[in-house]
């Protein structure tokens, strides 16, 4: 739970987030919990579990009302068995000096987090979405494992910046890697390519999602408005 509620304080006032808490049958009598937080950026809902990674829940409902039952549904939709779900809109935080700054496994939620941190200081930063390395191509399933605890691949953050493009890791976002571009549908581009080889990412199936200018000026703004606070001395814990 942990991890789960210190992911949760790291995107605090960047995108709205739910810690969720549930179970999967491991043994008749042995639950596996888990503990998760869902992400809601760009008009999309993201499961991002510590222990596995992240992974999309598809559309966000437009009527906020309803985004719990959405997701309690969409879990059992990827695992039947999923059971026990509890959803914590407002759960209690650990303050900032309690957390590492880091995502375990951070994959996609890492992307945001290294967006946020870039989108704070960079003015010149004017697109952004993250590609995405699979162990699947589409239509295809995990062998005999479910698809919400199988292994989803990987993904790096990729941006563009005073009309160059970069790639970001969040397994090595010290180290950006600039790239020709990001026109997956002919092909991947050859830096990025070599770098998910070097380290072992599947390659089997790559494709980018692209952010919208609307997403990416609200994230901009709130990570500036959170940064301000931060550094104010008169800002509250």
């Amino acid at each position: 739970m942990r991890d789960a509620l210190s992911a949760s304080r790291l995107f605090s006032g960047l995108v709205e987030t739910r810690v969720v808490r549930f179970a999967v049958p491991a043994a008749p009598a042995a639950p596996r919990k888990i503990h998760a937080v869902v992400l809601t950026f760009d008009g999309l809902l993201w499961l991002y579990t510590p222990g596995l990674g992240t992974r999309s829940l598809g559309a966000a409902p437009a009527d906020t009302a309803v985004v719990n039952a959405e997701i309690v549904a969409r879990l059992r939709r990827l695992e039947p068995a999923v059971c026990q779900v509890e959803v914590y809109e407002h759960p209690l935080l650990p303050s900032a000096q309690e957390i590492s700054g880091s995502l375990r496994n951070g994959c996609f939620a890492g992307c945001l987090f290294e967006l946020a941190r870039l989108l704070a200081r960079d003015e010149q930063l004017s697109a952004a979405g993250v590609v995405f390395f699979s162990p699947h191509r589409a239509g295809e399933g995990p062998a005999g494992r479910s698809p919400l605890l199988d292994d989803v691949g990987h993904a790096v953050l990729v941006y563009c910046a005073r009309d160059r493009w970069w790639a970001l890791d969040p397994a090595q976002p010290e180290k950006p890697l600039p790239l020709r571009g990001v026109q997956l549908e002919s092909a991947i581009d050859p830096a990025l390519a070599g770098h998910a080889l070097r380290v072992g990412y599947p390659l089997r199936r790559v494709t980018f999602l692209a952010f919208s200018r609307e997403a990416l000026a609200g994230l901009r703004r709130e990570a500036r408005w959170r940064a301000f606070r931060e550094s104010s001395p008169s800002s509250p814990g």
